[in-house]
């Protein structure tokens, strides 16, 4: 007598377990389209961890800052006074870069400090 056949499909294991290595995750299978129209399933597989969607490796690290005097509290003469200072001391690039960075964390909590701060990046292009 022939066995009847399971209308549930077996839940297979993963090949290697669903363990992945750190900083790693199981990815979902899928099926997608090729450009024939053809279906092909995509197995799961461990992929690198990128964290929360849109957020990637820190720019700054923390507790660090421009330093030389600069705040965006003070006047332009003093905040490009200190500019120079730190230009002078660390280069002209490095500190667009950090300016740049501290600037695009500001733009949507503090956009009076973020138009200041593109004001500075932009003067300091023209040195």
């Amino acid at each position: 007598m022939a066995r009847k056949r399971s209308s549930r499909r077996k839940r297979c294991s993963m090949k290697g377990g669903s363990k992945c290595k750190s900083g790693q995750i199981r990815r979902k299978s899928y099926t997608r389209k090729t450009k024939s129209g053809k279906r092909v399933h995509v197995k799961s597989r461990c992929i690198k961890d990128l964290g929360a969607s849109g957020r990637g490796k820190k720019i700054i690290p923390i507790g660090e800052h421009l330093g030389y005097g600069y705040s965006t509290k003070k006047s332009m003469k003093a905040r490009r006074r200190s500019l120079k200072r730190a230009v002078s001391d660390k280069g002209h690039n490095k500190v667009i870069h950090a300016l740049t960075a501290r600037a695009n964390l500001q733009h949507r909590t503090h956009p009076t400090v973020y138009k200041k701060m593109r004001q500075d990046i932009n003067w300091l292009k023209t040195q």
